[in-house]
């Protein structure tokens, strides 16, 4: 077997590694481009918090825009998915929903039995961050808490700049 000359390898691991490169661009190009079907549409804040902060929000696959109110301004502006995840429960909920004294209660006679809530997870979590514009304000993420059981509701959360958690609220799908 012949030697192979050193510069010869290295140029064609660079070339390997390259390729490796933009593949790999392509491939999370073409994720953070695509619209989470889930999240894509119109939403009305349901409670006085989200009426006043967002009024009616649009998701399309490139941008969110909010109609704002008299105190919050509108905005539209470019995101991108930071994570798309499922669980029980979801990160800086107010508060967790206790099990009744039902659920209690069954699961101590048939502790066997597999539950609705084991089977699957209970939400599916969009952490989208914002890109930075004036008409954000102190914004710089949103979250948006889809339950698996209801697609046509989300529990909003809006963090500031330092990843702080600022506000809560409810949202409702909008009818296509």
């Amino acid at each position: 077997m012949a030697p192979v000359p050193r510069g010869k390898t290295l140029r064609q691991g660079l070339g390997t590694l390259a390729l490796l490169g933009v593949l790999s661009w392509a491939i999370s190009a073409g994720a953070a481009g695509a619209e989470p079907a889930l999240l894509a549409g119109a939403w009305d804040g349901v409670d006085r918090a989200s009426q006043a902060r967002y009024g009616r929000v649009w998701v399309t696959q490139n941008f969110i825009q909010w109609s704002g109110s008299r105190y919050n301004p509108g905005c539209r502006v470019r995101y991108s998915v930071v994570s798309e995840t499922t669980g029980e429960i979801y990160p800086d909920a107010l508060a967790t929903s206790a099990p009744t004294d039902t659920a209690v209660a069954d699961a101590e006679l048939a502790p066997d039995l597999q539950r609705v809530s084991d089977a699957q997870p209970r939400y599916t979590i969009f952490r989208i961050a914002l890109q930075k514009r004036r008409c954000i304000g102190q914004r710089s993420g949103l979250q948006f808490a889809i339950p698996n059981g209801a697609p046509d509701k989300a529990e909003l959360i809006t963090y500031e700049r330092s990843g702080k958690p600022v506000s809560w609220g409810v949202l409702a799908r909008l009818p296509k």
